[in-house]
């Protein structure tokens, strides 16, 4: 059954391609069919045949509104050209063999023998005289091998050439019967009327892809011809013959996806379509249709859309099946707003201790807002969320909960008195430090020149501050040493009283609490005996 309609359909465009062999041209209001023959015929020669085609014994007395059969084959050719309608990144235009970038005004159009290149990120939209519309993606050469239109009839011919990457074009929008639209890969070749398609030349595995979106192309490869329609693509190996249509993938959901944005990044998701293996992304300004903001695959399905201007957009998805087809377009519109006003934190970057059991965050108040929403993650992307609580009615929010020391990060976004919610404000950086233990000290140790203080290693810390003091309230009367190991050896001070202590000091980082005040007695020293010699 499958044999039959694309049997039929290859039918139906040998009987569409035997009408568009002739244009019908309907006479004007004071014009006469010798002016129409000088305008339209390639020879004088053809005039008295076209009298007879259309059953015309007297020229004179044909009135308007009269529709005059005029077959192709007699019409006038005149060289075409194609306008640049944007340019998008790096493009070049290789022509008359000097290399020029089309960016002044008098280079704005493309002629026969023409070649354009893209390079990465990059893309060019082509207008042709029939209005034909032609995307060439990045990476991508496309060369002019021949552009003629019919007088001023609105029918071209045009023969173009992809040795290398993608484009995507509408064809003869108007449906004019006689033009003719080719494109040649070097594996195929493509022939178009009235279609919406997309061809993609891969050099590297010598084959060509063909999808049909609107209408009906001819794909032909080693002498076969494949007729393919709207919703089918084909691949085209070289050497051989084009493959059996296989159907597109349908257009992705995209129903689920914000139409308001408030912020950047925004992730954009969408349900996984089964045959997927990728995802082509496409992106527009509604103001500007031809200018491809964004055009990248993706083997997930989500879109991280970055900044860009407040406008409204043009988001296009489609599915990339196993041999590298692409599937139906899913078209999203959207809009970018990041004008209304945000909450402002009263501290961007905030350094606590790890002994406290909470910690408070404070934003300035706002009286355009009635209700906050409060978020704090261990990541920039607020993927991994630590703390997500809404309901708050003042300008300040304190942790229920044990916070373990490191890098957090915090905003806040407010509910305005009509119930949008604000945009979310500046990120904020909130590091609770881990404080280093007490150390444990033990007994000092005297000797008749000094005295040996120990104490308790405290992992991984290796510097201490250690202080020696008669009167520890005093703070003259303290003295303080910095040491790289877990003991110290002083000199013996003269008897009395003394009080001593030590705490961590790392090296970045808060330093430790000091150990509590140990008492120290130091004696009288005895004399040593003298031995004389006998």
């Amino acid at each position: 059954m499958m044999q039959r309609s694309f049997i039929f359909l290859f039918m139906l465009l040998l009987s569409v391609s035997t009408i568009a062999n002739d244009w019908a041209y309907t006479l004007k209001p004071g014009e006469k069919l010798e002016d129409v023959g000088r305008k339209y015929l390639s020879t004088s020669k053809h005039f008295k045949p076209l009298l007879t085609l259309n059953n015309i014994t007297d020229p004179q007395k044909v009135s308007a509104g009269r529709k005059i059969i005029i077959p192709i084959r007699w019409m006038k050719k005149q060289p075409s050209s194609a306008l640049i309608s944007e340019i998008v990144g790096e493009v070049t235009i290789i022509r008359s063999s000097r290399i020029r970038k089309p960016n002044n005004t008098d280079q704005n159009r493309l002629f026969a023998g023409d070649r354009v290149v893209t390079g990465d990120k990059s893309s060019i939209v082509l207008i042709f005289a029939d209005r034909s519309r032609l995307l060439l993606h990045e990476n991508s050469e496309l060369v002019m091998d021949s552009l003629s239109e019919f007088g001023d009839s609105g029918m071209i011919d045009t023969n173009l050439r992809l040795p290398s990457g993608k484009l995507e074009s509408k064809v003869n929008p108007d449906k004019k019967p006689a033009t003719r639209f080719e494109i040649t890969t070097p594996a195929a070749i493509a022939a178009v009327r009235g279609t919406d398609f997309r061809i993609g030349s891969d050099l590297q595995n010598r084959l060509t892809r063909s999808g049909v979106i609107e209408g009906l192309i001819d794909v032909i490869g080693t002498g076969a011809t494949t007729p393919v329609p709207a919703g089918f693509g084909t691949v085209t190996k070289k050497g051989a013959a084009p493959q059996k249509p296989r159907k597109l993938l349908k257009a992705p959901d995209t129903s689920k996806i914000t139409r308001i944005v408030r912020q950047f990044p925004t992730t954009m998701n969408w349900p996984a379509l089964q045959g997927a293996r990728s995802y082509r992304i496409q992106l527009f300004a509604e103001k500007q249709p031809d200018r491809m903001l964004v055009n990248q695959t993706r083997e997930q399905p989500v879109f991280e859309l970055n900044q860009h201007a407040d406008a409204r957009y043009t988001l296009r998805i489609r599915a990339i099946d196993e041999i590298g087809l692409e599937g139906l377009d899913a078209v999203h519109h959207f809009a970018i707003n990041t004008s209304i006003v945000k909450p402002a934190l009263l501290k961007r970057v905030d350094k606590v201790a790890s002994n406290n059991d909470q910690h408070k965050f404070e934003w300035k108040e706002n009286s355009e807002f009635n209700e906050y929403h409060f978020q704090l993650a261990t990541d920039t992307g607020f993927n991994n969320i630590i703390i997500d609580q809404g309901g708050i009615s003042t300008n300040s929010y304190i942790t229920e909960q044990d916070l373990p020391a490191q890098k957090y990060y915090w905003r806040i976004k407010g509910k305005l008195q009509d119930s949008a919610w604000s945009i979310y404000s500046d990120t904020g950086v909130f590091l609770i430090e881990t404080i280093p233990l007490s150390p444990i000290m033990s007994e000092p140790m005297l000797d008749h020149l000094y005295i040996h203080f120990n104490w308790e290693p405290v992992k991984p810390i290796t510097r201490y501050q250690f202080q020696l003091a008669r009167h520890p309230v005093e703070w003259s009367s303290i003295n303080k040493y910095t040491v790289w190991s877990s003991h110290i050896s002083l000199l013996r001070p003269g008897p009395g009283t003394y009080y001593y202590r030590a705490r961590a000091f790392p090296l970045k980082g808060p330093a430790g609490l000091f150990s509590d005040w140990k008492k120290l007695p130091v004696p009288q020293q005895h004399p040593q005996p003298i031995w004389l010699p006998q």
